[in-house]
């Protein structure tokens, strides 16, 4: 279960940013979590919260998880599709001659802090 791993590199980074700024506490944080990841956001939530409460500056923090779908450029039409599954082709034209435009990010994006 990777999530959990996950979620100790997102604290992690949680406590360097309070050290940085410096401040008291993380109020919310939001991450964005990429289909291509395969992170199971569920799993990640529930490892965040669990671990959270082991420092208090980020013992009460919300964690807000955004999912990024996967999307693919189109080489030969340039039209941009969104995928549901796991073929990946334009859904204009068939072609599967594609650039991933999105879905491979992990990041935490932005802080509230006290």
């Amino acid at each position: 279960m990777h999530e959990t791993g996950i979620a100790m590199d997102i604290l992690k980074i949680v406590k360097e940013e309070l050290e940085r700024i410096p401040s008291e506490r993380a109020l919310r944080v939001r991450v964005k979590v990429g289909r291509l990841m395969a992170v199971e956001t569920d799993i990640l939530r529930f490892a965040l919260d669990a671990l959270k409460k082991e420092n208090p500056a980020t013992g009460n923090a919300e964690f807000q998880i955004d999912e990024v779908p996967v999307a693919v450029l189109c080489r030969s039409c340039e039209h941009v599709s969104l995928l549901d599954d796991w073929v990946f082709m334009c859904r204009d034209c068939g072609c599967r001659d594609v650039v991933v435009t999105s879905g491979n990010v992990l990041e935490v994006t932005d802080m509230e802090v006290q």
